[in-house]
């Protein structure tokens, strides 16, 4: 029908094949005599029936062949209607994954011909067609492994002692004339893909490359040899460069390595490597560090590593918890053996024999150290076991309750000082509000702790009554027993009445027993009377003791009427409850924190001096008979005893 091209040793005209049966265009490609011999000839027609037999999805198929009537051989092949490779790839913009993608076929191809022991001699675009669809097709296989003949006669098709090729795609070795192998038409790949990826040959011309083969330089890098105008999908040149820096580089210079032995040895080891490319998986062609390995693993496999990741981070986490508990759960039972430690050492003290009837001033002192020393380690031990294991604890329970009886115990003595009395009502206290605080509701704790506090308001009623002078005592009578009757207790005080003369300070015969462990106060003279409070505590009489003062609740003026009197007692019994349970409630804390060297923080210190300032000057109204204020004051201690309390945990 018309000639479709003409080469060195033949042309190429495009027929249609009319059977009777089917009407098919395909290519025959004709020998010219005039560019061959004899020997030619011979070999071409002995290959021919080899090439026919290959089936391959990216290699055009010969269906026939024969002789024209002057004896030169031809075959039909399959017509293929696409455009050369390379131009393909630039008409229609691919991307460098696309263009890869495309070669990868022809690696294929070629990999399907080593397999059939041909060699193709002369790849180049333009032997390699794609059609419409992206699929390839491989021409004119074989020729040059079949031919020994003379020289292409156009400028594209030259000879190198006497073999046909294409020098810009052809091998070092292939130029040189040498046996070829299979790693010949890997440079040639190699060269093509170069330009693909490029726009660019490896090296300018011939006369270029033949020089620099010469001398074993190697072309330069694929990303450093970019034609500025071309475009590959999205990217820019310098788009380009990023993509192809480091493993393409490596591939492609791989592949034109001059040492046949130092490329891939076949097209599918090329078609891996760029396959692990594509894949993010390290390439052979590159001699990556570990990180960049590692990282590329890490981007391969994210599900993967995420899921290990987390299995592992979940796994260290179970171990570092079950670390921490078993370090918590020592030390807890550390704390716990040294309360029970401690016990023993000052209960057996108390059980040693003295040698004298009753206590001297050294064992006195010695059991007001101890008691302290008890009260302290509680103080500062005992939260911290709660905190590690919250909750109800009969074991926990049964140690205040022990802790509780000692200093009963302590206290249990005719002859005692006003250091050991503080210090045992100090104790008390502590106890109390561990009690109250820690110990199982259901078990009787709050009652407990209203026991516990009414023993350390029954010893400050005796050491406030002995000791005129000393307010602080009156002020942690006061205290406490407003603290009882926001529990629901009674508070303790006493009334004025006679009792038998005080025991002396020196050891003396034991007095009577008394409900309370308390010695007999020193008498003193009856306090002036108060107006009775329209809430007053209920009255319980301790030990036998000599008249003391009452406590009462704030005094009200009696301009006020009766009804601002009650609301503004009950506010200030209230008020000063919280202020009360929020002290009670940080001081373990604060103590905690002192043993450390540490203490509260700022904002915490400011609302303890707030909440007690607060309901002081809201007493100093109350006497001053301006209601409305000292309720504002009262309301405003409310508040900030609310946070002191959110900042011990309640």
């Amino acid at each position: 029908m018309r000639e479709l091209g003409r080469g060195g040793m033949g042309v190429v005209y495009l027929a249609m094949r009319d059977d009777g049966a089917f009407r098919k265009n395909v290519a025959i490609k004709l020998l010219l005599r005039e560019a061959v011999n004899e020997e030619f000839v011979l070999r071409f027609k002995q290959e021919r029936q080899v090439l026919a037999a290959l089936d391959h999805s990216n290699i055009a198929r010969i269906l026939d062949g024969g002789d024209t009537t002057d004896g030169m051989p031809y075959y039909v092949m399959e017509y293929v209607e696409g455009l050369p490779l390379d131009e393909y790839c630039d008409q229609k913009g691919l991307s460098v994954t696309g263009r890869i993608r495309i070669f990868q076929q022809v690696c294929g191809a070629v990999e399907y011909l080593h397999q059939n022991s041909i060699v193709h001699r002369d790849l180049k675009p333009g032997n390699i067609l794609v059609n419409n669809d992206g699929a390839v097709k491989l021409l004119d296989f074989g020729i040059a492994k079949l031919l020994g003949a003379a020289a292409f006669a156009n400028p594209n098709l030259t000879s190198a002692l006497g073999s046909p090729m294409t020098p810009t795609y052809a091998s070092p070795e292939q130029i040189s004339g040498v046996t070829l192998q299979k790693t010949s038409d890997v440079y040639s790949l190699g060269a093509i893909l170069y330009r693909m990826l490029t726009g660019r040959l490896p090296y300018e011309g011939v006369d270029d490359k033949l020089a620099k083969l010469f001398t074993r330089q190697a072309p330069p890098a694929p990303s450093g040899n970019i034609r500025q105008d071309l475009r590959a999908g999205s990217d820019t040149t310098a788009g380009l460069r990023r993509v192809m820096l480091g493993e393409i580089d490596s591939i492609v210079l791989k592949s034109l390595e001059f040492d046949p032995k130092n490329r891939y040895q076949s097209a599918a080891e090329f078609q891996d490597d760029l396959q692990r490319f594509l894949d993010g998986q390290p390439v052979l062609a590159h001699h990556t560090s570990v990180a960049n390995r590692s990282f590329k693993l890490l981007k391969r496999k994210r599900a993967m590593i995420a899921v290990l990741v987390a299995f592992i981070a979940l796994a260290g986490f179970g171990v570092w918890q079950w670390r921490r508990v078993e370090i918590q759960n020592t030390a807890v039972a550390a704390r716990e053996t040294h309360l029970r430690t401690l016990l023993d050492q000052v209960e057996a003290r108390l059980d040693q024999p003295s040698a004298t009837p009753q206590p001297d001033s050294s064992q006195l002192e010695q059991r007001s150290q101890d008691v302290q020393l008890v009260r302290t380690a509680f103080a500062t031990d005992f939260p911290a076991v709660v905190a590690a294991k919250p909750g109800p604890s009969a074991s926990r329970d049964a140690l205040l309750d022990r802790g509780v009886r000692y200093v009963e115990r302590a206290h249990a003595a005719p002859v005692r000082s006003a250091n050991l009395d503080s210090e045992v009502a100090a104790a008390y206290q502590q106890f109390g509000i561990l009690q109250e605080n820690t110990a199982d509701p259901k078990s009787g704790g709050r009652a407990a702790a209203v026991k516990t506090y009414q023993k350390a308001s029954a010893v400050l009623v005796t050491l406030a009554a002995e000791n005129p002078d000393d307010a602080r005592a009156r002020e942690r009578l006061a205290s406490i027993n407003e603290h009882i009757v926001a529990l629901g207790g009674q508070a303790v005080s006493v009334a004025p009445v006679e009792s038998a003369p005080s025991a002396p300070a020196v050891p003396a015969p034991e007095p009577e027993k008394a409900p309370l462990p308390v010695a007999a106060p020193k008498p003193l003279p009856p306090p002036k009377s108060t107006p009775p409070p329209a809430a007053a505590p209920v009255a319980v009489t301790p030990a036998p003791a000599s008249v003391a003062p009452a406590i009462v609740p704030v005094p009200v003026p009696a301009g006020l009427s009766a009804a601002v009197r009650a609301d503004l007692n009950d506010r200030m019994l209230n008020a000063t409850s919280k202020v009360q349970g929020a002290e009670q409630a940080i001081e373990p804390i604060r103590q905690n924190l002192a043993s450390r060297g540490q203490s509260l923080n700022s904002d915490t210190q400011n609302a303890m001096v707030q909440m007690r300032g607060r309901l002081d000057k809201a007493k100093a109204e109350i006497a001053a008979g301006d209601a409305s204020a000292a309720r504002d004051d009262m309301a405003a201690a409310e508040a900030f005893a609310a946070r002191v309390l959110k900042t011990a945990g309640r």
